[in-house]
């Protein structure tokens, strides 16, 4: 959970931007990563979400690498049933092209969720409940 965390990336890139370490060119892209790394919760970035059986959405950086001369950064965004992921890229792709970033989506993955209350459910945690299931005593 990244509550009470620290990203290095958001220090790097605070430290950056509070000493004002990027040509003119670079200044919308140090912008846009400060909306990344300064609110978990995607509120910055206008993506934010909860709902009543998950936390808030997590939005956080990943990994950064080189590509063709370019930065080439993951985010992870974990996200509540209140919201989808179509949703999610649309409002971050954006804001990305908003600071002249360009956002593509690579992987995407679907929420996965279980009704808390389902035998399923009950029976793994151990609660007693109606099953066809019938056995024979000794």
């Amino acid at each position: 959970m990244p509550q009470g965390t620290v990203n290095a990336f958001g220090v790097l890139f605070s430290y950056l931007r509070d000493n004002v370490l990027f040509s003119a060119s670079e200044r919308s892209w140090v912008e846009f990563e400060d909306l990344v790394f300064s609110a978990y919760d995607g509120s910055l970035l206008g993506i934010a979400a909860t709902d009543d059986v998950f936390d808030p959405l997590t939005c956080i950086s990943g990994t950064f690498r080189m590509e063709g001369g370019a930065f080439v950064q993951s985010i992870d965004c974990r996200y509540p049933k209140s919201t989808n992921a179509e949703r999610i890229a649309a409002r971050l792709g954006q804001t990305a092209s908003d600071h002249g970033v360009t956002m593509r989506v690579t992987h995407e993955g679907r929420p996965f969720f279980v009704d808390p209350d389902s035998d399923v459910v009950q029976r793994c945690l151990g609660h007693t409940m109606s099953s066809p299931v019938q056995t024979r005593g000794r």
